[in-house]
């Protein structure tokens, strides 16, 4: 396995961390399918291929070193190259097994074994906060089979090894309920067992034992962080302070690893502030390879990506039993939403339906846009008492609005509030069971004045006449890449609503800090911070410019709540750095929304929409 002290470093190695890396490419993609652990990013697979390919580079510069120097140099060639969390790991994983190994003494099955244990140890040593179900519980159970059979020939000890790995991979859903919901296992771990097969099968001389693809996940949202970026960087010194560089990143985000010694060290971080992270690693040392990932657009193109690959069946999925040719337009199709579209009734068509959402303040109880308008619920709001609180329309409501809209239209599109945030949009599909070739219930994902975007689009598609197919196609479209940001004036509404404690929220107000939230997948996010009201219009102007391409027509939305003011500053922001951007809609937060938001609330919502680039 490893040449003696003094000796040259066998060739063989070489060309097994070739072939690790040539399995883990074969399945790279399948494995940034499965990655919804630490956060669905979609690029488990991509880390892992970077990584490996670092260290297959390493070990070809080293081949002919002794061994301490061979270990020396792919350890290091591991952790400089590592890429995410996965490759981090691996790096580390690596380096465990590299110095083992480098301590010389026959090449037998206990030298292998205790090459797999100090591999384990380091990746656990490694991380600040272990999560089992995860490459590093694959990596303790490979190191434990290695161990069991320790006292076979070498080549033994490591398919025990391999077939322990893919055990491990397989209770992983067990031991992690993100990957459980998802229906898919970790894909680190999944990682690491197929390069450990592609290495073994290399020294073996026969084919890897690799299991065949596993089953696509079947929610893709799932792991998301909080922070939007991926961050990673290099820092060389003499006397690195890791610990020191730790401390101060830890309070700028997640996913925090620090990994290396005293002279080289790299930093991965999930985190908002990217610059700042880059800057504590320059005040202590030379910073080179800075790579950041923006997660928001690894995550729509994670979605993007399954979506395609599951096209045709999502799509039949989406239309039910309606033909997807069936010819729409206002003539003939009824549009329906409800209140939290906070539609204004100057864009609302004759063939729309908005159905009104409950608002109760105590016993009394108001419906949205019918019993209560904007400006009254904020009178009340302001005024104290009772919270208010929001339902969704009851089913039988449902059913006579899309009976009635039936009554007048041979056929109905209905867009609700995002089903994740309701059940309304559920309650919906069940009605429209009654005519199930005439009604196209579609998922919106979307609230306010995105999903008010939505519904103008789409109108805007039966104007000029579509299908039923087109439509559901444009509206999965628009869920995958929109984009909605907001700022919340006040903590105040949040805690009364039981969201955060008291002392949350009077911190808050003391740092002047104003939340800005992003609507991705359906559901409310965070999306940053902003210090002081001077700092939210840059906020919300540099979300649009990271989100969207300036080559690009742009279709906007702005909602405030009782903010109007402020506006007309909102929109030049925008226009600033998106000249090509256009007002679809200025709205203001309706009580359903409103009771949820709280007065002060500015938000923004846009789509690059195909139908403005058409010849």
């Amino acid at each position: 396995m490893t040449a003696g002290p003094g000796e040259a470093a066998p060739a063989p190695l070489a060309a097994a961390i070739s072939a690790a890396r040539a399995a883990v490419e074969e399945r790279g993609q399948e494995l940034n399918d499965l990655n919804v652990f630490p956060v669905a990013d979609g690029d488990t697979g991509t880390n892992m291929l970077l990584t490996l390919r670092a260290l297959e580079e390493g070990a070809l510069a080293g081949a002919g070193a002794s061994p301490a120097t061979l270990a020396e140099a792919v350890s290091r060639a591991a952790l400089m190259g590592a890429r995410g969390n996965s490759g981090m790991i691996l790096s580390q994983l690596v380096g465990g097994a590299a110095a083992a190994l480098a301590e010389g003494g026959p090449p037998d099955g206990p030298a292998v074994a205790r090459a797999l244990a100090a591999a384990a140890d380091a990746g656990y040593r490694g991380v600040r906060d272990p999560v089992e179900g995860t490459m590093l519980t694959a990596s303790r159970r490979i190191a434990e089979a290695a161990e069991a059979a320790g006292d076979a020939e070498p080549l033994a000890v490591l398919w025990a090894a391999v077939a322990a790995g893919f055990r491990a991979v397989d209770e992983t859903p067990g031991q992690l309920a993100v990957l459980r919901e998802a229906g898919v296992v970790d894909a680190g771990a999944l990682g690491l067992a197929i390069a450990l097969d592609g290495l073994t099968a290399s020294l073996s001389g026969r084919p890897p034992s690799a299991p065949p693809p596993r089953p696509r996940p079947r929610a893709t949202g799932a792991g998301r962080s909080r922070y939007r970026f991926c961050t990673s960087f290099a820092v060389l010194g003499d006397a690195l302070d890791l610990a020191g560089l730790e401390a101060a990143l830890a309070p700028l985000g997640d996913s925090l690893l620090v990994m290396g010694d005293a002279r080289q060290a790299k930093v991965h971080v999930h985190t908002d502030e990217p610059e700042r992270a880059v800057g504590l690693g320059r005040a202590i040392g030379a910073v080179e390879g800075v790579a950041v990932e923006d997660m928001r657009r690894q995550e729509a193109a994670r979605r993007e990506r399954l979506g395609r690959a599951v096209g045709s069946e999502a799509l039949a999925g989406e239309l039910g039993a309606v033909d997807p040719t069936l010819a729409l337009d206002v003539a003939t199709t009824a549009l329906i939403t409800d209140s939290a579209c906070d539609l204004p009734l100057a864009r609302r068509t004759a063939n729309l339906r908005v159905i009104p959402i409950p608002v109760s303040f105590g016993e009394e109880s108001l419906l949205d846009g019918v019993d209560l308008d904007a400006p009254a619920f904020y009178a009340r709001l302001a005024a104290g008492g009772a919270l208010p609180t929001t339902a969704q329309p009851s089913p039988g409501q449902l059913a006579d609005a899309l009976r009635e809209a039936l009554g007048d239209y041979p056929t109905a599109v209905v867009l609700h509030l995002s089903g994740r945030m309701s059940g309304t949009a559920a309650a919906a599909r069940e009605a429209a069971r009654g005519a199930p070739d005439r009604v196209l219930a579609l998922e919106s994902e979307a609230v306010s004045m995105q999903l008010a975007l939505l519904v103008l689009r789409v109108q805007a598609r039966l104007e000029r006449g579509t299908t039923a197919g087109q439509l559901a196609a444009f509206v999965a479209y628009f869920r995958r890449t929109q984009g909605t940001v907001f700022s919340i004036e006040t903590l105040e509404y949040l805690r009364r609503g039981g969201r955060i404690g008291r002392a949350a929220a009077l911190a808050g107000s003391l740092l002047r800090v104003r939340p800005i939230q992003e609507v991705t997948g359906g559901e409310v996010a965070p999306a940053g911070r902003a210090r002081g009201a001077e700092a939210v219009l840059p906020a919300l102007r540099s979300f649009v410019e990271r989100r969207t391409e300036p080559a690009r027509p742009l279709r906007v939305a702005y909602a405030h709540a009782r903010r109007l003011d402020a506006i007309p500053q909102l929109i030049a922001a925008v226009q600033e750095v998106r000249p090509l951007a256009r007002t679809e809609i200025v709205c203001e937060l309706g009580p359903a929304v409103g009771t949820h938001a709280g007065p002060g609330t500015l938000g923004v919502s846009f789509v690059h929409d195909p139908l403005d680039e058409e010849a």
